[in-house]
């Protein structure tokens, strides 16, 4: 079996992945009101693609346990697999 890449996922075909996400603190609305500088963080979820756009190498991904959704990199999603 070969290995699933952004570049090869086929449209109409739904996929999972485990994705990396930079996460800023001002857009939470409980930490943006913080008097301190909160550093960005970086998490790592298990996600569905939900979109490609081929030309800026992103994707959008929902994680399956908060559902929010986040824009990635190409190079921040890997273990790409089909969703039965």
């Amino acid at each position: 079996m070969s290995t699933i890449t952004a570049e090869t996922l086929e449209p109409g075909v739904n996929y999972f992945c485990i994705y990396e996400a930079e996460i800023d603190p001002n857009s939470m609305p409980l930490l943006s009101q913080s008097d301190e500088a909160i550093p960005k963080a970086l998490i790592t979820g298990k996600g569905q693609i939900l979109q490609r756009d081929k030309e800026k190498k992103l994707v959008e991904v929902i994680d399956l346990e908060t559902h929010q959704r986040h824009i990635v990199g190409w190079d921040k999603i890997s273990d790409i697999v089909v969703a039965d």
